[in-house]
């Protein structure tokens, strides 16, 4: 009977230590792989210590699509304006001491299908209806990076076209919102303020945001929207999306797996037929 009892807290004993050895074992067996394919890829993939980009080199930005050219009359750039005035009327809502007890949110409000909070600047000129905004959809949200959008209507606000311009808020174009410019101009192009900025310090989550330096002020960004709208192989995506992606601005399908880029998830992967993918086969 003894012996039945030791030889049975024995087992138990090698069971726990099995258990508590598996983790050591898999550790180990993880880092005695090694491969030529992994270490070429960790090597281009190594970790870069942030370094500001000099000013010559802000200085020599140049945009690929739009005109930006020096004005004399400008509104100076500010580092203490934080909030578009539809931002500001959320966030007093949210964060007024009266509505703590009630947690009362404020009801969001859209201009066409946008978050009124994501609009920069908002203009009226007869017909014509036009907004720049900012969005995540294309940029690396998790850099704090937002896209520079613009919302067209040529009805009142009917029905509005959504128009991505390929630049990046403050990389190193910063579009100032609070600029007292008209943004619609006689020619029924968008124009809006702009500087160039130069950023100091890395971004890190949850904080602290970078900062930033100006580099030059008094720049006119002008926005044609046949440009904003051009789409080359007409796959849907304009030439500004597809330049973005590193698609083929001359085929509606970069990667020939029969999927047009406008519906592919993987533009430039080309995978193989399936009967859950032929749905999406337009050729």
């Amino acid at each position: 009977m003894l012996g039945c009892i030791i030889k049975n807290t024995m087992n138990r004993q090698l069971s726990i230590l099995i258990i508590l050895m598996i983790p050591v074992l898999l550790f180990g067996q993880e880092q005695e792989y090694k491969s030529k394919e992994r270490e070429r890829y960790d090597n281009n993939f190594k970790y870069k210590p942030f370094k500001p980009l000099s000013k010559k080199e802000i200085l020599n930005f140049k945009n690929a699509y739009f005109n930006i050219e020096d004005i004399a009359d400008y509104t100076p750039y500010s580092d203490q304006l934080y909030f578009t005035p539809y931002q500001d009327s959320v966030y007093k809502i949210m964060f007024n001491p009266a509505n703590r007890d009630s947690r009362t949110i404020p009801k969001l409000e859209y201009l066409g299908k946008i978050e009124k909070s994501h609009i920069l600047k908002y203009e009226k000129s007869g017909e014509i209806e036009a907004f720049v905004y900012v969005s995540g959809k294309y940029e690396n949200r998790f850099f704090g990076e937002s896209g520079i959008w613009v919302a067209y209507s040529i009805n009142k606000g009917e029905s509005w076209e959504y128009l991505y311009t390929g630049i990046v808020q403050k990389q190193p174009l910063y579009v100032k919102w609070y600029s007292k410019l008209p943004l619609i101009n006689s020619k029924g192009e968008l124009q809006i303020e702009t500087c160039l900025l130069r950023q100091l310090t890395p971004f890190t989550h949850p904080g602290p945001v970078p900062t930033y330096e100006i580099v030059k002020d008094g720049l006119l960004l002008t926005l044609d929207l046949k440009t904003l709208m051009k789409d080359t192989d007409g796959d849907g995506l304009s030439d500004i999306v597809e330049t973005k992606f590193y698609t083929k601005l001359n085929n509606k399908d970069t990667d020939g797996d029969g999927i047009y880029d406008n519906l592919d998830l993987n533009p430039r992967l080309h995978v193989q037929r399936t009967d859950k993918t032929v749905i999406l086969n337009l050729k």
